[in-house]
Order: C-alpha cells, then sequence, then structure tokens
C-alpha cells in the first residue's frame, strides 16, 4: 500500500477553500489546513475532522508534513514558501 502524501493547504479564501476540497478528496493524502482568519478556523474545526490551525509557523513546527500548498494573497508567499523549503517541503 502507498503512504498517504501528507499535505498542507494556507490559506482559507476563495481559491484555498478550492484547493483544500480537492486535496481532501484525493485518497492518498493526509491534510491539514491553516489559515490566520479565526473565523475560518473555527468553523472547519467544527465540522471536520482535519486539523486546522491558525498561525503558519506553528503548524510546521507540529505536523509531519511532504507538502505545503500555499493559496494565500500573493504578498504573503514568499516567506511562507521560504520557511516550508527550508524543511525540505514541495511547495505549490
Amino acid at each position: 500500500m502507498t503512504e498517504p502524501i501528507r499535505i498542507a493547504v494556507v490559506g482559507l479564501g476563495k481559491m484555498g477553500l478550492s484547493h483544500f476540497s480537492m486535496v481532501r478528496a484525493h485518497p492518498l493524502a493526509r491534510t491539514v489546513a491553516c489559515d490566520g482568519s479565526g473565523f475560518m478556523v473555527d468553523i472547519l474545526s467544527r465540522n471536520i475532522e482535519t486539523p486546522i490551525h491558525k498561525d503558519y509557523d506553528r503548524m510546521l513546527a507540529e505536523e509531519s508534513l511532504d507538502a505545503v500548498l500555499v493559496a494565500t494573497p500573493s504578498k504573503l508567499h514568499a516567506p511562507m514558501v521560504r520557511a516550508a523549503l527550508d524543511r525540505g517541503l514541495n511547495v505549490f
């Protein structure tokens, strides 16, 4: 049996939620998510079992991941991508 790919979707706005739903539906993906909006974290945490984080750096430190899918506003991408790459993660 193939090991699941552990992937975090970061940013749960319009595009992020779309990516999150597609990744969660994949049978070989184990998904976590992160969003700075307490509202989205609260809503999703109450309705799904997927771990949802509010703090990106803390999520990277606590979760065992293979990849990060960054779906935040473009101006936030560089530090998030760098932090993921520094941990040896694949980034989309």
